[in-house]
């Protein structure tokens, strides 16, 4: 697994565990891009938007494309149960990172 793939699945752990303590368990991409740039990383809209379809295939997430004329469109994305037992370390999907002890 290279240094990208590692650095992808944990972007894609710090997101649900994002959205698990967001009220309402949902946010949008741009949100959520913000609260990642807390981990000393700034990453792309592309590379959002691209975990939140891997995870919505995993089915952590269900997404909502939400769009106002004249605006870029926004991906909302509302935290699963499967997404919330993922971000608390019960359960494993191919393609997240695992919890790791202390975080």
């Amino acid at each position: 697994m290279s240094y990208a793939d590692i650095l992808a699945e944990k972007r894609r752990l710090y997101i649900l565990r994002i959205l698990q303590k967001t009220p309402g368990l949902h946010a949008g991409h741009q949100v959520l891009r913000t609260a990642l740039a807390d981990k000393q990383r700034q990453w792309p809209l592309s590379a959002i938007r691209e975990d939140l379809q891997i995870l919505a295939v995993a089915g952590c997430v269900e997404l909502e494309e939400l769009s106002v004329e004249g605006m870029p469109s926004v991906l909302m994305a509302t935290l699963t149960e499967k997404g919330s037992e993922v971000a608390s370390g019960l359960e494993s999907v191919p393609g997240v990172a695992r919890l790791e002890a202390g975080e």
